[in-house]
């Protein structure tokens, strides 16, 4: 199993949909092959004194060590994001954070230092060192290119193993890269053949000129495969980039279509100074290149036309792009970034047709949505539930999880009560799960497999309220047998969260367009018996209608709202007294669906949760996304 090379403590869980993983964590195994090359006397002096010991106290009084590295700026230090237990820039920062140069030597000397900020995907931290009067600030590292390495060639492992334990002098250990793992081209992982410990996480990996060729992270338990991250990530830090856009729901506005958007800048060093979106019609084709020049434009392509967007207080850039809403239907709508970086210099991202980003375009008028489905009507659904995460215990294990839930449901509407309420039963034409912890089958594959072949023999009977929210989901287990109820409980509870999350509380009058209402989503976060109820305070917006191809309106709505813990789980036997758990995260989505009768066209949703809690007397951290999509496909085909 994958493990992180740091971690003394750090309390952390397990995220939602995870109730199938089970985790057998191993204890790290021994590792080091040795490398022919002696890395340059001169280069290792400046390594050894560029390289940093960290030592991390969070608010729960648990410490983590490991170590750093400085570069590119004075008081700039880069290590992993999980050395300083955080798993994304908005997660709880430590209380205190030591850095330690020329740590076991007569010059040794510590600074309280500060997060300068995190990238939870890369798994990188860049540390701010007040450094002002600290007169042996050591030169920084020079940074080379990972995707320059070669396999064989020899590469050391800079840092602390083990933390201090081992004893407070740096340690350098020689090895080989024996893989560079690609993902869609680009490298994600330096393998190397061993030299990585717990205390390692966030140390230089240089080649024998001193350069820094990546940052140790990981490795699998037991075995010499050890991990580093790349130095293209770790500059793609340093440069900036654009974070999390957002196209909201586009509105027609006379012969023009316009496109709310937002997004966030990942700028540490403060080098994009602004940024503009360019939009223009053309053919559509693969991405243009970027560049430091403008890009010259293709024959058939439309003058381009800029916005530029200015970030609020909280750093978010948000605007309106407009479009001709009476281009070709053959024709492509394109986007690109402008960056300008001060002076002269300007960057233009890659271009890329934007119209798989889009929906359709709604009209901003005041449309009245009530629930009345159609009785005795059978409908299928194609429901996707896909959730990934990234676990991390408190002695450094580190867990991919991924889940996929993707089937077809029967929905049909028998009967409406005495009280108002429409009953509603929900069967399986056909299911298929994936879970899989560090990429490989989780233990009990083959059992929930073989149960997935009786979900046609599972039901759900669901009431929903005349506000169009659920009422009551039961599952009907009665015709299943015996050995397949264990496994397909948790697929079902999986499908009931999605299908209840999914139904909103309808405004009982006419609405304006950007008109909100509030309504409130239940959930079950956690995993293996311990889970952590949660509500979502959602927020609710009708954006606008749209004429499908029936004729009917189809009216849009967008949803938001931050997650926040119900209460306090009991503590389970053995559990560490005063410690509760924590939970950040939000919830957004958009659902369509007929305003003459309340039921959902199409619809997603996603969750990003992090929690921090004792799971098990166990202390451990999760950041996930859960993203659920369903789509009414109309009715089944007659059977044959």
């Amino acid at each position: 199993m994958l493990k992180r090379c740091a971690r003394v403590s750090r309390p952390a869980v397990l995220g939602r949909l995870l109730g199938l993983v089970t985790l057998a964590l191993v204890t790290w195994g021994t590792a080091a092959a040795a490398a022919d090359t002696k890395i340059d006397p001169a280069a290792l002096k400046k390594v050894k004194a560029a390289t940093v010991h960290i030592r991390v106290t969070f608010a729960d009084g648990d410490v983590s060590e490991g170590s750093g590295f400085a570069t590119r700026l004075r008081g700039l230090v880069v290590t992993n994001a999980h050395v300083v237990g955080m798993l994304d820039n908005d997660s709880p920062r430590p209380t205190k954070i030591e850095v330690t140069f020329n740590s076991g030597e007569a010059n040794s000397k510590t600074i309280q230092s500060k997060i300068g900020y995190v990238d939870g995907e890369a798994d990188l931290a860049l540390l701010m060192v007040p450094s002002k009067d600290f007169k042996e600030y050591p030169d920084l590292l020079p940074v080379g290119y990972s995707a320059q390495l070669t396999e064989t060639q020899d590469v050391f492992v800079v840092g602390f193993p083990l933390g201090k334990q081992a004893g407070p002098n740096v340690s350098v250990t020689a090895t080989s890269v024996t893989s560079l793992r690609k993902e869609g081209g680009a490298i994600k992982r330096v393998q190397v053949g061993g030299g990585m410990h717990p205390g390692n996480s966030g140390g230089p990996l240089v080649d024998k000129d001193g350069k820094v060729v990546g940052v140790a992270v990981s490795g699998f338990a037991g075995t010499q495969v050890h991990l580093a991250i790349p130095t293209e990530q770790m500059n793609g830090i340093f440069n900036g980039r654009i974070k999390n856009p957002v196209f909201d729901v586009p509105y027609r506005d006379g012969d023009k279509i316009k496109v709310p958007v937002r997004f966030e800048k990942a700028d540490p060093l403060n080098l994009m100074k602004t940024i503009a979106v360019e939009t223009w019609v053309g053919k559509p084709g693969p991405n243009r290149p970027e560049g430091n020049k403008a890009p010259p434009p293709l024959p058939d392509d439309s003058p381009i036309t800029t916005t530029e967007l200015k970030p609020d207080a909280k750093g978010v850039y948000a605007g309106e792009l407009e479009l001709d809403g009476t281009k070709d239907p053959k024709m492509a709508y394109w986007l690109r970034y402008k960056v300008g970086r001060g002076g002269d210099q300007t960057i233009w991202y890659p271009g890329s047709v934007l119209a798989s980003r889009l929906g359709t375009p709604v009209d901003r008028k005041p449309v009245a949505i009530k629930y009345e489905p159609p009785l005795n009507k059978t409908d299928s659904v194609l429901l996707t539930s896909d959730a990934s995460f990234r676990i991390r215990e408190a002695d450094g294990d580190d867990h991919t999880l991924s889940m996929v839930l993707k089937g077809t449901l029967k929905e049909t509407v028998t009967d409406q009560t005495k009280d108002g309420k429409w009953r509603k039963r929900v069967t399986y034409e056909g299911l298929n799960t994936t879970a899989t912890v560090d990429q490989k089958p989780i233990t009990g594959a083959e059992r929930l497999t073989k149960a997935l072949a009786d979900i046609t023999l599972l039901a759900s009977e669901i009431d929903v309220a005349k506000d169009g929210t659920v009422a009551r989901n039961l599952a009907d287990f009665s015709k299943v047998p015996q050995a397949s109820r264990g496994p397909l409980a948790l697929a079902s509870d999986q499908v009931q969260q999605s299908l209840d999350s999914l139904a909103l509380p309808l405004p009982p009058k006419e609405v304006a367009p950007q008109a909100t209402w509030q309504g409130k989503q239940f959930y079950e976060l956690g995993a293996l018996g311990y889970t952590v109820p949660a509500t979502a305070e959602v927020t609710y917006t009708y954006e606008g209608f749209y004429v499908g191809r029936t004729g009917r309106p189809i009216a849009v709505v967008t949803f938001k709202g931050p997650l926040q813990r119900v209460a306090p789980p009991k503590p389970k036997k053995g559990a560490r007294p005063g410690k509760e758990p924590t939970l950040n995260g939000r919830v957004e989505g958009k659902i369509e669906l007929f305003a003459d009768t309340g039921v959902f066209l199409s619809a997603n949703e996603r969750v990003r949760a992090e929690l921090d809690l004792d799971f098990d007397g166990k202390p451990a951290k999760a950041i996930g996304v859960l993203n659920v999509q369903a789509t009414r496909l109309g009715p089944p085909p007659p059977k044959k």
